[in-house]
């Protein structure tokens, strides 16, 4: 079983449908969630990224979310991601 999950340009079809569920899941196995996506990412960002931001976010669930939301990028990997990954993983 893992602690942390870590969605780099996630595309995630599933967020208005199952959200609620993905949420209570993670929140009881108590899984660390890291969004790491481009502001110019067309796929991933706004919608995908900030609905499930805001419906973790506005739950009652302990769900700890970290996320990082990357000017000028599109969907790719940001400079700096091993960095952000390499604190996440180690805190």
């Amino acid at each position: 079983m893992c602690d942390k999950v870590i969605l780099q340009s996630p595309w995630m079809p599933m967020i208005t449908s199952e959200i609620d569920e993905v949420l209570s899941q993670l929140s009881k196995k108590h899984i660390e969630v890291m969004i790491i996506c481009g502001k110019e990412d067309h796929d991933c960002m706004p919608p995908l990224c900030k609905i499930f931001e805001e419906k973790a976010r506005a739950s009652k669930l302990e769900l700890k979310l970290e996320t990082h939301y990357i000017k000028n990028l599109g969907h790719e990997y940001p400079d700096n991601f091993t960095s952000l990954v390499k604190g996440f993983i180690e805190k």
